[in-house]
């Protein structure tokens, strides 16, 4: 156990990371521990070129409770000017955010992404305009 603890303090000291999931190996013991069993993730999709919130999309924020705290990301397709997707994604994640304030979830933090993570084909850009929700602790 000792060995895990070092382990997660050297990757703390080597700066901040989100981590999906990671594996510690010493010694031949192996540590396993993943975000996603553990936390709630909702991603929540837009209209092209638009940051409102549809009404099927909201059923799927119904998970997150008050007293919950959550992480707001927003994104956006590669159409348009980089700051224009920007502010887009910006605009998506504050809507959502409101959102969740109004049933009493605690938003912690809303980040902007913009396209600069969209690597998907043309055909595929709606998976882009979204918002994701990310349950912490």
């Amino acid at each position: 156990m000792l060995e895990l603890l070092i382990g997660i303090s050297v990757l703390l000291e080597s700066g901040p990371k989100e981590v999906e999931g990671v594996i510690y190996d010493f010694s031949g013991k192996r540590y396993y521990w993943n975000a996603e069993v553990e936390f709630k993730k909702v991603s929540v999709y837009f209209d092209f070129d638009s940051a409102k919130l549809k009404e099927g999309e909201k059923e799927k924020l119904e998970v997150f409770n008050k007293g919950d705290s959550v992480i707001v990301k927003g994104f956006a397709s590669p159409e348009g000017s980089e700051r224009y997707n920007y502010s887009l994604s910006l605009r998506r994640a504050n809507n959502v955010k409101n959102f969740l304030e109004k049933k009493g979830v605690k938003v912690l933090k809303v980040k902007a992404y913009g396209e600069s993570l969209c690597n998907e084909s043309k055909e595929n850009w709606w998976k882009c305009r979204r918002a994701d929700v990310v349950e912490v602790e």
